[in-house]
């Protein structure tokens, strides 16, 4: 889907949500100058695929969690 369209599928749905438009952010420290619309609600998107790029993974944590890889691969 491209962004207009997952806009389009969320509006469709009755789904609300907030959008923030930032460059690329690839750490927290990254993050500092970012000004986001909710301090407290910081988080970390990771987008995670299989071998084979048949599976796709989003994990999402807070800004301050560290995530184990090897662990969620098992």
């Amino acid at each position: 889907m491209t962004k207009e369209e997952v806009y389009k599928f969320l509006e469709d749905k009755n789904i609300k949500y907030e959008k923030q438009d930032h460059g690329a952010v690839f750490s927290m420290e990254d993050l500092e100058g970012v000004k986001l619309l909710h301090d407290d609600a910081n988080a970390k998107n990771l987008f995670c695929y299989d071998k084979k790029n048949k599976k796709y993974y989003l994990i999402i944590v807070s800004g301050d969690d560290r995530v184990n890889l090897k662990k969620f691969k098992k």
